[in-house]
């Protein structure tokens, strides 16, 4: 039963992050008559749906299912990528994207909600950590894939890559099927519960704050200024494509040995060393040297892989309440898109004044800072329970 649930998580994170669209839709929207500030202004209002969805939908999927919360998101997928193709017109492509957002938010945490509930019933939690790492692995391998084939795909029938997407949700739909139901909270979920345990468990945030300089740094390196820093090194824009691929490789490689990591090291003093290699990497991509950038964004993929997991297994330890998962997973999630965009706006206002090099080295700074406050919290919580212990 464990491993085809294994199996089964695997195949429904691979198919539900296919997104074949994604390196076209800007392109797309623009040859079905949309202009800039149409398409900016839809992904704007996206990441804005983002923020408002996470608590709801994650107490949802704790109120009637994690697998629930996955079918329902597997079937809005399906729908979402059907839009750009029957209804071209800003208000179809503004619904596609909300219901984007709809579905990525039900995903978010119940996924990993209910893979670590099912191990952990069956005394197998030791397996969470490299299944979350492997499906992550695996997801980005399949990004890859499909993103290398979208420009003939699109060439050929400009449609198909949210064809191609809609089917991915097929699979993803009927995958969520045959995932065994889960066990019935005894206690159905609070939203007092949520502020309670937020307000008594400092070990959450730490872990949450952990995952948090994670994902911005990563949106940073990897999103927001990937192709400002390639065209600064010199790479030609026929060449972003292949860097970005490779890139994404070293990421698919550390995600899948990331356990390995963490059982050699152990999971805090892993996480601790890769964020510093992060943001180490962050810090010095803004000298000189198109070889060099090269090694520095594969370093930090690499640690930015190896990171995951061992962030993820980390955060679900430290949730008190098992039926309050999804939400506090959205908590974070909810939070990492709130830095991100503030992030955004800042790097916006560097990038303007041709600061591109300060936007990095504060990046990477920051990063350092809030890391070592980090271990400096772990370290004085530990010495307060040692202390009680004693007493």
């Amino acid at each position: 039963m464990t491993r085809r649930v294994i199996r089964s998580y695997h195949a429904f994170n691979f198919f539900f992050s296919l997104l074949f669209w994604a390196p076209i839709f800007y392109e797309y929207q623009k040859q079905m008559g949309l202009v800039d500030s149409e398409i900016f202004g839809i992904q704007s209002l996206y990441y804005l749906a983002f923020c408002f969805l996470e608590l709801p939908t994650g107490f949802l999927a704790d109120k009637f299912g994690h697998r629930w919360s996955l079918r329902w998101a597997a079937f809005i997928l399906i729908l979402a990528n059907l839009l750009p193709v029957f209804w071209v017109s800003f208000a179809g492509f503004l619904c596609h994207w909300f219901m984007m957002a709809v579905a990525r938010s039900l995903m978010s945490g119940s996924a990993s909600a209910y893979l670590y509930e099912f191990l952990d019933r069956e005394g197998q939690s030791e397996w969470y950590r490299k299944t979350e790492g492997r499906a992550r692995a695996l997801s980005l391998i399949g990004r890859v894939a499909a993103w290398s084939v979208v420009g003939p795909l699109m060439a050929w029938q400009i449609t198909l890559p949210y064809w191609l997407t809609a089917i991915s949700g097929v699979f993803a739909f009927l995958i969520s099927l045959r995932l065994p139901e889960e066990a019935r909270q005894l206690n159905k979920p609070v939203v007092s519960g949520v502020w309670r345990i937020l307000a008594s468990t400092p070990r959450l945030w730490l872990m949450m704050s952990a995952g948090l300089t994670i994902f911005v740094l990563a949106r940073l390196v990897q999103v927001n200024l990937f192709q400002p820093i390639l065209e600064h090194k010199g790479y030609s824009v026929t060449t972003f494509g292949l860097v970005l691929g490779l890139t994404t490789l070293f990421e698919a490689v550390g995600s899948a040995l990331g356990d390995r990591m963490a059982e050699k090291w152990g999971e805090l003093q892993s996480l601790i060393f890769l964020t510093v290699a992060m943001a180490v990497s962050t810090s010095l991509l803004g000298s000189p040297g198109k070889t060099w950038a090269f090694i520095l964004l594969s370093v930090f993929a690499l640690a930015c892989g190896l990171a995951y997991p061992i962030q993820r297994k980390l955060l679900n330890d430290a949730i008190p309440e098992p039926g309050l998962r999804a939400t506090l997973l959205s908590v974070e999630s909810l939070l990492d898109r709130l830095f991100c965009s503030a992030m955004a706006a800042g790097v916006a206002v560097l990038m303007s004044g041709n600061r591109m090099g300060l936007a990095l080295e504060l990046g990477g700074g920051v990063t350092l800072m809030i890391t070592a406050v980090l271990v400096y919290s772990l370290a004085r919580s530990v010495d307060t329970t040692e202390i009680h212990g004693k007493s």
